[in-house]
């Protein structure tokens, strides 16, 4: 017998068992008891029903999205918390060390942050994911020659310019996390640098947990490196952990607010090296680009300044 014929068998043997197993029903509801035929029919109706729970419907399918946007939302939520944490343990030390708390207060800060709306309607140079697509839809007649909205460089294409306020060097952002900032802007359309660009520079500062709750740490150089980031620039003797949060540091945001960057996924130190090498994960990868972003745009805050463009203090 060979080793093909087996599996014939065992197929056979299977069925056989099969039939039987269906024949023995069908006479025991043939023939029966009446009560024992009930029973076994109750089963396997509900049986049937058990299964038709488990087929997932659309509503399941609609139901999960909403709860991803939900953790996600969650997500950005609980950052905000813990870097809320960490500058109140910082100001806190502050207060402890010298004695003086210099606390800005929302409504006598200088500078103004606006938040303007756009989307991604195309890339130049990168991958951009299959939801963004080419802006096509002004003519001659709107005063468009050609190359209005194709603008030099490798990036993102947003659907704001000039005419919208933005500037070059404005910070973009998508759910609350740094997307990148503008670098080349033309009348309708800007052009933003990612944060995974080789040549994106940004400075930034962990914010670390520790047992009294996050606080904030070491301060470096965010580097973009084409599929993820670096942060450099730290010394050796600064404490820093697999987890760390990256975010913008203060000097560098609008207004002085913090933006989430990403975070640690790496960090590693030799013995002889004065520095970190630390390796970061971006919220916003290359692969994942989201459809709609802000650009952040500072301005001064006219109420709180003198004639003389000196700042007022109270």
């Amino acid at each position: 017998m060979t080793a093909q014929s087996h599996p014939r068998q065992s197929r056979l043997a299977l069925a056989c068992l099969i039939w039987l197993g269906w024949l023995g029903v069908t006479l025991l509801f043939r023939f029966g008891p009446s009560g024992l035929s009930g029973s076994v029919s109750a089963i396997i109706q509900e049986s049937a029903g058990l299964v038709l729970t488990l087929i997932p419907s659309p509503q399941d399918s609609e139901s999960r999205q909403s709860t991803d946007a939900t953790l996600d939302q969650l997500r950005a939520e609980n950052r905000e918390l813990k870097l809320a944490l960490a500058t109140l343990q910082l100001e806190r030390d502050q207060l402890r060390d010298a004695g003086v708390l210099l606390r800005q207060r929302a409504e006598s800060r200088l500078m103004n942050v606006e938040a303007v709306p756009a989307r991604v309607v195309g890339a130049q140079g990168i991958s951009a994911g299959d939801q963004t697509s080419l802006l096509a839809a002004l003519g001659r007649r709107d005063g468009l020659v050609g190359e209005e909205l194709v603008l030099d460089g490798d990036g993102l294409l947003i659907d704001q310019g000039a005419d919208c306020g933005i500037d070059p060097d404005r910070l973009v952002v998508a759910g609350k996390a740094l997307l990148g900032r503008t670098e080349n802007v033309g009348r309708w359309t800007s052009r933003v640098q990612p944060v995974t660009d080789t040549a994106f520079r940004i400075g930034v500062r962990l914010v670390r947990p520790s047992p009294l709750g996050p606080v904030q740490g070491a301060r470096g150089i965010l580097s973009g490196q084409g599929n993820g980031c670096t942060l450099n620039d730290v010394p050796a003797t600064e404490a820093v952990a697999v987890g760390d949060l990256v975010y913008t540091d203060s000097l560098v945001s609008p207004a002085g607010e913090p933006i989430y960057c990403g975070r640690v996924t790496a960090a590693t130190v030799e013995p002889t090296a004065s520095h970190w090498t630390i390796e970061v994960t971006p919220l916003h990868s290359p692969e994942k680009v989201p459809a709609r972003v802000e650009v952040l745009r500072a301005e001064w805050n006219a109420e709180r300044m003198t004639f003389d463009g000196s700042a007022t203090l109270r």
